[in-house]
């Protein structure tokens, strides 16, 4: 639910009833920007390949990567959309490995990212992979094993691990769940968030729907995400993102020391 439609869409003048869509992460054009800057600004790569898998989250990150790239002096080497379900895009990377591209972005999941990871590196392309939050998952590895490492990958805010905000709740999660595949995920936290912003305007307003409303739009929680608050679409003010780099060996994500978290979508 990152697209930038689902919340600007209830600011259209035929848009019928309350705006009642709120949002604790950043949207895919806040994403989309700052991976292009990072790819121009600190890899230096002036000249990419794009890859998407054609749905309105894959393609929507990867037009806004594309949009930025383009207009702080990328260029393209090739453009193309694979399907949810492909397996093999070797003659597709061939193709690319041929056109003297420094790196590939990826809008997708981590399915296919992985699958592109490991035939890239079976082809010997040794040229940078970067991708969004879809791809930024221990699944990721399960598919591409070592073809994986040194992926780039951004992730919506601070990874959970590096917010002291956040110290109790990864606590508390870990001595709850503890089984194979109960591994703190991505997202995570930020389903907490908006659960306890929800119970917190609850408090507020009672069991009446249009207070409610109105009391998640005047919201100002701080909680684990730090300081909470929305913009008239509904969408947070918390506009940052993180690079990470996959480590195949601890299945891990570490964040990228010299990208460090950036608000607004553009490097500070």
């Amino acid at each position: 639910a990152t697209n930038p439609e689902v919340t600007a869409q209830q600011l259209a003048p035929d848009w019928a009833g309350p705006k009642l869509v709120f949002r604790v992460v950043p949207t895919d054009d806040v994403q989309g920007t700052f991976a292009a800057g990072f790819v121009l600004n600190k890899l230096g790569h002036k000249r990419m390949s794009i890859l998407h898998d054609k749905t309105p989250y894959g393609q929507g990150l990867a037009e806004q990567f594309k949009k930025t790239y383009l207009a702080q002096g990328g260029t393209l080497a090739s453009e193309d959309g694979v399907s949810v379900g492909d397996k093999d895009f070797k003659a597709l990377l061939t193709r690319i490995k041929s056109n003297d591209t420094k790196g590939i972005y990826f809008g997708g999941l981590y399915t296919e990212a992985g699958l592109i990871l490991k035939q890239m590196r079976e082809l010997g392309m040794k040229i940078d992979f970067v991708s969004g939050d879809g791809s930024k998952t221990p699944g990721l590895i399960d598919v591409a094993g070592d073809a994986a490492e040194g992926a780039y990958l951004t992730i919506v805010g601070v990874p959970v691990e590096l917010l002291p905000s956040a110290q109790k709740f990864v606590d508390a999660y870990k001595k709850r769940f503890t089984g194979s595949g109960e591994e703190l995920k991505p997202f995570d936290h930020f389903g907490y968030e908006a659960a306890n912003i929800v119970f917190a305007a609850m408090e507020k307003s009672g069991p009446d729907r249009e207070k409610l409303i109105e009391a998640l739009r005047q919201t100002k929680y701080e909680g684990v995400l730090g300081t909470t608050t929305f913009d008239e679409k509904g969408d947070t003010l918390n506009k940052i993102i993180t690079m990470t780099r996959a480590r195949a060996s601890d299945r891990s994500f570490p964040a990228v020391t010299d990208a460090p978290a950036v608000k607004n979508g553009s490097s500070k």
